[in-house]
């Protein structure tokens, strides 16, 4: 139901945190669908100036999933670090 995916930023070594990031979904042979997305509370502009930063993206409604292969699709064109996937489901 929920995602929190912590990264770093440091644009001077040319890490960027993403702004939003793509959830996919797949069974064993299925092609993956996209699901939700997680989104940040910024722009890209706005993560620029930021000397070195680390941001959380989540999703603002529970994703209400079931599957057995989940992407995280991130497109910002530079590095991404990655120090923290969270997840958690809804009883």
């Amino acid at each position: 139901d929920w995602i929190g995916l912590h990264t770093m930023t440091r644009p001077a070594w040319g890490i960027v945190t993403p702004t939003s990031v793509e959830v996919m979904c797949a069974e064993p042979g299925t092609a993956a669908v996209t699901i939700g997305t997680l989104s940040a509370p910024f722009t890209q502009s706005g993560v620029m100036g930021s000397t070195e930063e680390e941001y959380v993206l989540g999703n603002a409604a529970p994703l209400a999933a079931q599957c057995r292969t989940l992407e995280l699709r991130v497109a910002n064109g530079s590095w991404t670090f990655l120090s923290e996937i969270e997840m958690a489901a809804e009883q």
